[in-house]
C-alpha cells in the first residue's frame, strides 16, 4: 500500500469514499476543491492505493484562530469497507500528522456521535475527547 497525494486522477474513486460516509458530492465539485488545494502548504490531501486502486483518503488543514493555538484539523478520513481493519486508517492518519507536525503542536478532528468505530480508532490512535458539542450551519444566500 502506497499513501501518496491525491490527484484529479483520484477524484471518482474519493466520491465514491465519500458516499459511504453520507455525504454527497459530484466529481466536478470534489475536482474542483482538490484543485484549490494545489500550491498551498497550508492543506492537504492525501490518499492510500493499494494495486492500483484508491482504498482510503484523509484531508485537513492548518486553522488559525485568535483564542486557540494554531491547530491543524483533520476535516476527513475515511477507508473503504472492504479495507477497514487492515491498518489502512492508521497509515493514513500517520502520514497526515507527518504533514501537521510541520504546522502545529494539534491536530482537532470531529466525529458525528453514531460512529463508534471511528471513535474506539482515534482512541486508540492518542486523541482524547475534548468535548461534545453542537454544531451550527447556515447556508448563506
Amino acid at each position: 500500500m502506497e499513501i501518496r497525494p491525491a490527484t484529479a486522477e483520484d477524484v471518482g474513486a474519493m466520491v465514491g469514499l465519500a458516499a459511504q460516509l453520507g455525504y454527497t458530492i459530484s466529481p466536478e465539485e470534489l475536482a474542483s476543491r482538490l484543485a484549490a488545494y494545489a500550491g498551498r502548504g497550508d492543506c492537504v490531501a492525501l490518499v492510500a492505493e493499494e494495486a492500483g486502486k484508491v482504498i482510503g483518503f484523509a484531508n485537513g488543514s492548518l486553522r488559525l484562530d485568535l483564542v486557540y493555538e494554531p491547530m491543524v484539523e483533520l476535516e476527513a478520513l475515511v477507508v473503504a469497507g472492504e479495507a477497514r481493519g487492515r491498518g489502512v486508517g492508521r497509515q493514513l492518519l500517520a502520514a497526515f500528522e507527518n504533514w501537521a507536525v510541520r504546522h502545529a503542536k494539534v491536530v482537532k478532528l470531529g466525529s458525528r456521535d453514531s460512529r463508534k468505530d471511528a471513535h474506539r480508532f482515534y482512541v486508540r490512535e492518542g486523541y482524547g475527547l475534548e468535548k461534545l458539542h453542537h454544531i451550527y450551519r447556515k447556508r448563506l444566500k
